[in-house]
Formats: structure tokens, C-alpha cells, sequence
């Protein structure tokens, strides 16, 4: 009998220590990932090469991405209508991220268009 209360205080170890783990890591590699997809997109506008749409294209839809993703865990959490100051910078990043996103699109999709016809 002894073995079983051990062996649930290590799982509710181990699931704690992967839930902190696992979020550290996700948010690193999301934040990684929009910054060397707009580097990337960044040099290559400035060297006037054509690999410049891609790497545009892809950190929009991240942004889009994370805007939205925040958006919904906001609305289905709640604390998008309690307004915190935490809260109005939380709104000031997703309409940030969902402006710039959009904004991305449409200028590397043209951008792609220009680049295609030259």
C-alpha cells in the first residue's frame, strides 16, 4: 500500500515539473520562431532577394496565429472582460499582433507579385 501514495506524489511531480517545463519552452520557441522569421524576411527585403516573401509571409501567419490564439484563450478564460492593466497591454499586444500580421500578408503578398513581374 505504501508504494501507491509514492507513486502519485512523484507523478504530481513530474506532471507539474512538465506543465512549467513545457510552457517555458513553447513560449521561447513561438517568440524564436516570429523573430528568425522576421530577420530573415528583413535581410532578405534589404538584399532585394526573393526568399524575402517567404520568410514575410511566415511571420505573419504567426503573428495571425498568435494574435488569434490569445484572443480565444482570453475570450474563454474570462480575462478579456475584467481590465486589469495587465489585461489592456494583454489587448494592445493581440491587436498589435493581428494588425502587423495582416499588414505582412497584404505587403508580401504584393511584394510577391512585384518581385514575380521583375
Amino acid at each position: 500500500m505504501e508504494i501507491l501514495p509514492r507513486f502519485s506524489k512523484n507523478l504530481r511531480f513530474y506532471a507539474t515539473f512538465y506543465r512549467i517545463a513545457f510552457d517555458c519552452t513553447t513560449v521561447r520557441l513561438a517568440d524564436g520562431w516570429i523573430a528568425v522569421t522576421s530577420l530573415l524576411a528583413f535581410i532578405f527585403l534589404l538584399r532585394r532577394d526573393g526568399r524575402a516573401k517567404l520568410f514575410g509571409l511566415l511571420a505573419a501567419s504567426v503573428l495571425i496565429f498568435l494574435g488569434l490564439y490569445a484572443l480565444l484563450y482570453g475570450i474563454n478564460t474570462g480575462l478579456l472582460f475584467i481590465l486589469p492593466m495587465d489585461e489592456i497591454i494583454e489587448i494592445g499586444i493581440k491587436i498589435y499582433c493581428l494588425s502587423v500580421g495582416t499588414f505582412f500578408i497584404t505587403y508580401f503578398w504584393n511584394y510577391r507579385q512585384t518581385f514575380a513581374s521583375s
